[in-house]
């Protein structure tokens, strides 16, 4: 049986970056190294603290993992 071992995240924010053409555009910044064990709270409390430095808002936060699957 296959089993999957988190081996990476990587918190993704995606900022407001206007809109063309009537649609939003976002741009994309991404945090790697982050701990395999960091709660969604962590994350999201991470992102909220970017966010009161950053010029352009957050429209959506991410958690990208990366996971290896073996037998």
């Amino acid at each position: 049986m296959a089993t999957s071992t988190l081996k990476k995240n990587a918190l993704v924010l995606e900022h407001d970056n206007g809109f063309v053409d009537g649609k939003q555009r976002l741009k994309k910044q991404s945090y790697s190294n982050v701990k395999i064990n960091a709660s969604d709270n962590a994350l999201y409390a991470t992102a909220l603290s970017i966010d009161a430095l950053s010029q352009k808002s957050i429209v959506n936060v991410l958690k990208n993992q990366t996971s290896v699957i073996e037998d």
